[in-house]
């Protein structure tokens, strides 16, 4: 722990391969404290960081796009989208919507891709499953149709969070 917080306070790219190996240490704050120390090495660590998506433990994916958000590069974009279409874990999904749109505001950079990209779908399975998003809007709710996608069923409005 105490080299992996130095490597990071150091913040130098040198780093990178040792900090890699941490990321792959069986102790949750081995890793947590290896994804705190790339971030201090800041751009040039990003791929790994984006690799650190992948982990298991929901708490290091979600530091990661932290990670990311703040480093704040537009070419993480596409790795964060690709990402968020995999994402099981309804912590780390959130987390990557607000770390794209804080991207794409600090960037001014809008990819109109994501906006439009298909959903992967699973080749083994040939039913579509329906996805639940909970929309709070102020009005009337009704069918939404946006492009391609339309949106009909059970919108409900919600008043005061309720």
């Amino acid at each position: 722990m105490a080299i992996i917080s130095a490597l990071g306070k150091i913040g130098r790219d040198k780093a990178i391969p040792t900090l890699d190996k941490a990321l792959k240490d069986k102790e949750l704050i081995v890793r947590i404290a290896a994804i705190n120390a790339l971030f201090n090495v800041g751009v040039k660590a990003s791929s790994v960081l984006i690799k650190a998506l992948q982990d298991e433990d929901d708490d290091i994916r979600e530091r990661a796009v932290e990670a990311l958000g703040e480093l704040g590069d537009e070419s993480y974009i596409l790795s964060l989208h690709n990402h968020l279409l995999i994402e099981t874990e309804y912590g780390v999904f959130w987390r990557i919507i607000e770390t794209l749109q804080l991207i794409q505001n600090r960037c001014k950079f809008y990819n109109h891709e994501i906006f439009y990209s298909p959903l992967i779908e699973d080749e083994t399975e040939n039913k579509s499953q329906p996805i639940t998003y909970i929309v709070n809007v102020n009005g009337n709710v009704g069918n939404i149709n946006a492009g391609d996608v339309n949106i009909n069923g059970n919108q409900i409005g919600l008043q005061d969070g309720k």
